[in-house]
């Protein structure tokens, strides 16, 4: 406040003075501060030409006026819009009104529409309105008469964005899901400047009187309230696992993959670029459902050893299946199960089928006449280890007179069972020359009986060193092994990881398999499971077998990617553009997350001691190393 200005008469008014430049001069800093402020708030122009929309410092903002509402407003009314995306806002304008004079207001229009109905005249759709306005104004008055409370409100939907296309997809995007809230919405053309300061935060005088009079519309105070999307875009989900940190309201997002009432299935898709985080992210996810102890198996094509360190921390079980590896998986077991329903089907028959399978593709010139003769001898090899097809009992080893309630399984054949087999037998002349190199050559490893442990509660297979022509091969027999697993107990929650996925279900991917691996994640929910698929070729999700994972997963994360892969997975997820921007500029273990109706932009967080074992970046790894 600036001092009363005197004369320097005398010495006594000296201080007085001074004090009084020194709050003339504090008073100038202050409003010279605020004129700062205000040039950092105000636009640098404002272009106002096109009557569509304003043109505001290179972003197109239009308005959209909501003129008409239901009589009762639901809960979270409004509350879509928290995942509309950026660049749309809602100005919600109410004014109280005295009840008192409210209620005669309503009782004087219902006798004069009631006077009107009785004296005829009017044509039909005057008729209907003047029906529909008196139903609506004895709704009112009975709701009053409650305790409920008379408001006028007025609804406008600012959108904003940065090309004159994309505002014109976001203003049909709001009309729609208006529409879909019986809310009638119109664009505020040749008016848009005049709606656009009636959504500022400034004093009510600067609501224009025409926008404010088009849009007011009566309410109660319980519809109010409905109007205000008291909820959070979050995840808290009671038995869930800690995933990361929501960027936009910094809340803990806490989600439970299992939960059948708010989840259709358990399954999870994960993209990203080489680099992006996707290994770190799902190895953690992977350790948080093992903290639960749900079990974990991860089939790992690329890179597998950078899974090893945890895996072995945490006293899972970790196999390399590739040349020179003592760990064998033998595609020939057959596994019991404790599934009930599956106790009267024939274990041999199932895996004869898949069996067909896999000599597919270890044999990949073989025709059906060949398969076929392949699977009759495969028969008889077990029926010689006392296998049956109709005893299912019989995959056991039996001691007359004696009932064990663990009882252990006979010897399975092996490939050198087959190769044997075929010795002398001229069908099979050329096919065993084939399978040779299996046997006793370069990939014998898949030869032998399964001598790793199948069962942990965490198990990572590493086939990353196998070549690439055997991948394909190598992740269906160990996934048909996993897979015997999840179907053999209902009552357990299991999780299944495929790295990589497009390599047995992309584009070029076998057929078979492809529409193996599409069973499962159609499939696996009934056995109370997840599949949970990772993949950096985004082309291969608009494969058959890649769009039937993609809308069979629930669960789907997108971490950081190029400009053009960024757009396939836009086709693919039916991204906005905001969301297909931000992902070609997310940092390492930052992400979109889709859960159900949820679009949220998480910072994926490790615990310290996870990190220490599942980082990649070189700098971190020295860093503990040294410490």
């Amino acid at each position: 406040m600036l001092g009363i200005k005197k004369k320097k008469s005398t010495g006594e008014n000296t201080g007085l003075i001074s004090l009084n430049l020194e709050e003339k001069q504090e008073s100038n800093r202050y409003l010279s501060n605020q004129k700062k402020y205000v040039d950092l708030i105000y636009p640098s122009g404002i272009e106002v030409t096109d009557p569509r929309y304003i043109l505001m410092d290179g972003a197109y903002v239009a308005c959209l006026l909501c003129i008409n509402l239901s009589y009762e407003i639901p809960q979270n009314f409004l509350g879509e819009f928290l995942n509309a995306g950026e660049g749309i806002e809602l100005f919600l304008n109410h004014t109280p009104v005295n009840k008192a004079e409210a209620v005669k207001d309503i009782t004087h229009y219902l006798g004069f529409t009631n006077y009107k109905r009785k004296k005829g005249g009017e044509n039909q759709v005057d008729s209907g309105l003047q029906e529909n306005a008196a139903a609506h104004s004895v709704y009112m008055k009975k709701k009053l008469a409650e305790g409920d409370e008379f408001w006028y409100i007025n609804l406008i939907v600012k959108v904003t964005a940065e090309s004159e296309e994309m505002l014109d997809k976001k203003l049909r995007m709001v009309e729609g899901i208006m529409a879909g809230k019986d809310i009638f919405c119109k664009r505020a053309d040749f008016r848009q400047m005049e709606a656009f300061l009636s959504t500022l935060p400034l004093d009510a005088e600067k609501f224009h009187p025409q926008i404010k009079k088009q849009t007011e519309r009566n309410i109660l105070s319980s519809g109010l309230c409905a109007m205000y999307p008291f909820t959070s875009s979050s995840i808290s989900d009671a038995e869930g696992i800690f995933m990361g940190i929501n960027e936009k309201d910094n809340n803990q997002i806490i989600i439970d993959i299992f939960d059948s009432e708010k989840y259709s299935n358990a399954n999870m898709l994960l993209t990203g670029n080489s680099g992006s985080g996707k290994t770190f992210t799902a190895q953690m996810i992977a350790d948080r459902f093992r903290m639960q102890k749900i079990p974990v198996m991860m089939i790992c094509p690329y890179k597998g050893h950078e899974y090893r360190k945890l895996c072995e921390a945490v006293g899972g079980n970790y196999f390399r299946f590739a040349a020179g590896s003592a760990n064998t998986v033998n595609m020939y077991d057959i596994r019991e199960t404790k599934n009930i329903e599956r106790k009267e089907e024939s274990w041999l028959a199932e895996k004869q089928q898949k069996l067909r399978m896999l000599h597919r593709l270890m044999l990949p010139g073989i025709d059906k006449s060949m398969l076929n003769k392949l699977e009759d001898l495969v028969g008889e090899i077990y029926y010689k280890k006392g296998i049956k097809m109709d005893d299912n009992a019989s995959i056991f080893i039996r001691k007359p007179g004696i009932i064990s309630l663990t009882p252990k399984r006979k010897e399975m054949p092996i490939l050198a069972d087959v190769y044997e087999a075929m010795k002398g037998r001229l069908e099979f002349e050329s096919t065993r020359e084939d399978i040779k190199s299996f046997v006793d050559g370069s990939m014998s490893f898949f030869n032998g009986q399964t001598n790793v442990d199948l069962d942990s509660i965490y198990t990572v297979a590493d086939i990353s060193d196998m070549p690439d022509e055997w991948i394909s091969l190598a992740m269906t027999i160990i996934t048909d092994i996993f897979w015997d697993r999840i179907k053999g107990d209902l009552t357990q929650k299991i999780c299944l990881f495929l790295d990589e996925i497009w390599r047995v279900a992309g584009k070029k991917a076998d057929p078979l398999v492809s529409a193996y691996i599409m069973e499962i994640w159609k499939i696996i929910r009934g056995y109370g499971g997840s599949a949970v698929a990772s993949t950096q070729d985004i082309q291969d999700l608009e494969s058959d077998a890649g769009k039937a994972i993609v809308n069979q997963s629930k669960i789907k994360i997108a971490l950081q990617m190029e400009e053009t892969e960024a757009m396939v997975l836009q086709r693919v997820l039916g991204l906005s553009e905001e969301e297909t921007m931000r992902i070609t500029h997310f940092e390492r273990g930052h992400g979109l997350l889709y859960a159900a109706n949820n679009h949220l932009t998480v910072n994926f967080m490790p615990f310290e001691s996870e990190r220490r074992l599942i980082t990649t970046d070189r700098k971190e790894r020295l860093k503990y190393k040294e410490a």
